[in-house]
């Protein structure tokens, strides 16, 4: 870390986390210590580990496929209560929304959707068990 950075972590206000169990603590300030650093320094840097693995596909923030209804449904619902709470919805966001909904409604004049797909997998297996 930057001298810079220490000098300004050191002059924010002391931070808590509640809800931490006891065992994370001890096994935080054990391998802190064998690290050879402050337990804030390799919180910061197992935190940053994650936002970074999250970042690069660990995690997939949007999910491709089919989409259900009832996702829609949901996602509509928070955009919506979102955007009457004064929340001013960022452009892209409003975009990833119409394209859903555009698949949802090409699904739908199609006859199918993913509860349809999914329940069809579910009877065919059934079937092939028989």
């Amino acid at each position: 870390m930057s001298d810079k950075k220490v000098q300004e972590a050191d002059t924010l206000p002391a931070w808590s986390i509640r809800g931490v169990p006891g065992d994370i603590r001890t096994a935080t300030l054990n391998h802190a210590k064998k690290a050879g650093v402050s337990t804030g320094e390799y919180v910061t840097q197992a935190i940053r580990e994650k936002i970074k693995n999250d970042r690069s596909g660990g995690k997939a923030v949007a999910v491709r496929g089919p989409v259900s209804m009832s996702e829609a449904s949901a996602v509509v619902d928070m955009l919506s209560r979102l955007s009457g709470s004064g929340v001013e919805l960022p452009s892209s966001l409003q975009k990833s929304a119409v394209s859903m909904m555009t698949k949802v409604v090409r699904e739908v004049s199609k006859g199918t959707t993913s509860e349809q797909k999914s329940q069809t997998n579910e009877q065919a297996s059934q079937t092939e068990g028989e």
